[in-house]
């Protein structure tokens, strides 16, 4: 990429920090919040995360605006904790299951790619703002079925992730078969156990 094309992906990013800046005021009144690169907020006892990215294609060298949005249910990160021993995490500030080292898997509701058509702060702004708007609306269609149905479903959640929401759901013999069959040991290591072992831990202890 040449020098001039580093200068407009830098700026696009300058100004997406910009525009995130104003958004908790902006959606105050729906206690829209930012931390880091990203938004959330919680509603219905879910965690809602709107994740917007800028860049300059180096393929075709236009500039884009991708967005990630994804939510969870509270009690997901709440047994996360119970089984690896943080119970304390509950009592830390929502923010922390947005980008705590220790969270659980959300479920993709959106993605969008758009290829902007012109890169000044003003026209970055009313694109991410209309998505936001069509995010704040969009939240209260979802509920905790959906997200089980998501995670139990896809071919891409990773097994431990899953005998979460089977453990959740108290079906404990399927989370027992996913776990012990599984050869994933799971996305966490605490001392010298990693997130199997200590699912199978907390199995034993719960009866």
């Amino acid at each position: 990429m040449k020098r001039e094309d580093q200068k407009r992906n830098k700026d696009l990013q300058k100004n997406l920090s910009v525009i995130l800046k104003e958004c908790p005021s902006k959606y105050k009144k729906e206690k829209l919040k930012k931390i880091d690169y990203m938004l959330w907020l919680t509603r219905k006892n879910m965690i809602f995360e709107f994740f917007p990215r800028v860049c300059i294609r180096e393929n075709d060298l236009k500039p884009i605006l991708s967005i990630r949005i994804s939510y969870k249910p509270l009690w997901a990160d709440d047994l996360l904790w119970d089984i690896l021993g943080m119970e304390s995490n509950k009592q830390e500030p929502n923010s922390l299951r947005v980008i705590g080292a220790f969270t659980a898997v959300s479920a993709r509701y959106d993605d969008y790619l758009i290829e902007l058509q012109a890169e000044d702060i003003d026209s970055v702004k009313a694109i991410l703002f209309e998505k936001i708007e069509d995010f704040l609306k969009k939240v209260d269609e979802v509920d905790e079925s959906q997200y089980v149905n998501q995670i139990i479903g896809s071919d891409l959640i990773r097994d431990m992730d899953k005998a979460l929401v089977y453990i959740y759901l108290q079906r404990i013999e399927e989370a027992k078969s996913i776990i012990i069959s599984s050869k994933d040991s799971g996305r966490f290591v605490i001392g010298e156990k990693n997130y199997r072992e200590l699912m199978l831990e907390y199995l034993v202890r719960m009866g």
